[in-house]
């Protein structure tokens, strides 16, 4: 049984003891029968101190566990709203790269209508954006516009 602070379980066992110290002096107690006591004491404390170590130790394990679960479970939170947030990034670079002026195909809007009103004006067939996407790579984005976390 292993116990923490052995200094305070020693200064128990003396609190504990010190009842007998007026009947050592006044020689009713013999040195003898008051050593004794006094082991009994120690042993006592050390027992009820090891419990008491045990329990806190327990108790401290399980809130620091706790802590950690928080944390971890924050930082998972973190990374994937900055995931989404890369993501949306990205698909407005994309979105703002096929909607600019100049662009073969590209009347200046963006995106999924960039190409809707240009019918057979430099290549682009009246096809919007993410359509002339899925019908020239078939399997490159299949979810359409939106892209999706994996």
């Amino acid at each position: 049984m292993r116990v923490r602070h052995p200094e305070l379980v020693l200064a128990a066992a003396t609190l504990v003891s010190t009842p007998m110290l007026p009947g050592l002096i006044d020689g009713g107690i013999s040195p003898l029968s008051a050593l004794v006591r006094f082991l009994i004491a120690l042993v006592a404390c050390w027992m009820a101190g090891s419990i008491l170590s045990r329990l806190i130790t327990a108790y401290t394990n399980q809130v620091r566990k706790a802590a950690i679960a928080k944390q971890i479970e924050e930082e998972n939170a973190r990374r994937q709203i900055m995931a989404e947030e890369a993501l949306h990034q990205r698909a407005d670079r994309a979105a703002g790269a096929a909607g600019q002026n100049g662009v073969p195909g590209s009347n200046g809007m963006n995106g999924n209508g960039s190409n809707a009103d240009r019918s057979n004006v430099n290549g682009s067939n009246g096809i919007s954006g993410n359509e002339a996407n899925r019908t020239a790579n078939p399997g490159a984005n299949p979810g359409g516009g939106r892209l999706k976390m994996p």
